[in-house]
């Protein structure tokens, strides 16, 4: 990933020289056509605002612009890798998983106090735009946690976090009005936070998968441009099916109403994928980190040759690279921990047992040690799992 980051900075670079040249070094009617256009261009863009520089960076949607460049690399340039062959259409898929996790761990930074501080830090030293240079300061204090919604079962510490003297620097009145500031602050230096973009990778690796059709990224098309009429809202992808049909993809609910105008629009029918319930969407709450699809998921899923049937691994049962001895001591990272407790269980006889899903580490972690023993005796083959990939809707959709 590093050196496909190094290669989009030389791009940039690229550019740049390109212009410093052909301002600078060329002569005659060159020169007098380069700079005339690049002043008209210039005086065009400022009597906006600087409308479109902003769309590629600025303080208010950078986490956007980040997504869409990010996206830019998997449905913009992608393609022509994922096209070479079965093999790389194979690990094409493999990667936008992993890059998924990596996405998960990005958002940690919702509890790693640390880490959060640090990239405050460089970006300030960088000299990268703030939207607001007050709460990147007053976030870069803060010692509590950051980005999980009040109403979330695992948000306990709250504006409890917040210092006094930070409450006094910041002319707020009450801990918690500033806390909700920081809440709504946290995720301006990341990409799309809490799962939006990498449910839209994740779904564009889904439709690969099944193999429904040829599938249209339509991610970094917000807007379908017509030269006499409004714009339209496109959905996030449209699949063209065995049979040339044309089918709409929109990732998140709470979108009928735009999925609708477009459909009424187009008349290629669009559907809804729900994400609110996708295992993709699950927090620790002890940790309160996401929790990220292990290697034999990835690898699985990817594979084009197998068919997946169903949600859930059974760790104990079906994973391949721990024993069962090692998943029931917690050796593997990637185990996740979700039950209701059972009567004749002694082992299920904790906090923990609630139905939430729960890093199986941190449970082991967090119960006293005669428990966590008989967690592990208990090689409880119904809490131990993960997930694949899956969305409710999508195979409404496909179907």
């Amino acid at each position: 990933m590093k050196e496909i980051l190094e290669n989009f900075e030389k791009s940039v670079k690229h550019l740049r020289v390109l212009d410093e040249i052909f301002g600078e070094e060329c002569s005659g009617k060159d020169q007098t056509f380069y700079k005339e256009s690049i002043n008209k261009i210039d005086a065009l863009l400022n009597e906006y605002d600087k409308a479109l520089q902003n769309e590629l960076y600025n303080s208010e949607d950078r986490q956007m612009i980040l997504s869409d460049l990010i996206e830019y690399i998997f449905t913009g340039r992608g393609y022509n890798f994922a096209s070479q062959s079965k093999e790389h259409l194979h690990d094409f898929i493999e990667i936008i998983l992993r890059f998924v996790n990596m996405l998960m761990c990005y958002d940690s930074l919702t509890s790693e106090v640390k880490a959060r501080k640090k990239l405050l830090k460089s970006l300030r030293e960088k000299n990268i735009l703030f939207k607001s240079e007050d709460l990147s300061e007053y976030l870069e204090k803060s010692n509590g946690i950051a980005g999980v919604s009040t109403k979330d079962k695992y948000n306990i510490q709250k504006e409890e976090e917040i210092s006094d003297s930070l409450l006094k620097r910041s002319n707020e009145s009450k801990k918690e009005e500033l806390w909700n500031k920081l809440n709504e602050y946290y995720d301006t230096p990341l990409p799309k936070t809490a799962g939006g973009l990498w449910h839209e990778l994740t779904v564009y690796a889904f439709l690969l998968k099944k193999k429904a059709g040829h599938v249209l990224p339509l991610l970094l098309s917000q807007r379908l441009l017509h030269g006499g009429k409004n714009p339209i809202i496109p959905p996030d992808f449209i699949l063209i099916t065995e049979d040339k049909s044309l089918i709409g993809v929109e990732v998140g609910r709470k979108k009928e109403i735009q999925t609708g105008t477009f459909s009424l629009q187009t008349h290629i029918p669009t559907g809804t994928v729900d994400t609110d319930r996708s295992r993709l969407s699950d927090r620790c709450p002890i940790c309160l980190k996401w929790l990220p699809m292990c290697p034999k998921v990835i690898e699985d899923f990817a594979n084009p040759d197998k068919e997946i049937e169903k949600e859930e691994i059974k760790c104990i049962e079906e994973c391949e690279r721990y024993s069962e001895d090692e998943i029931a001591e917690g050796k593997c990272p990637y185990t996740k921990y979700s039950r209701k407790r059972a009567k004749t269980k002694d082992f299920t006889h904790h906090e923990y047992s609630d139905g939430y899903h729960y890093h199986y580490q941190c449970v082991l972690d967090q119960v006293d040690d005669d428990m966590a023993e008989k967690i592990k005796e208990g090689k409880d083959k119904t809490a131990l799992k993960n997930h694949y990939p899956y969305y409710n809707g999508l195979e409404v959709i496909l179907d």
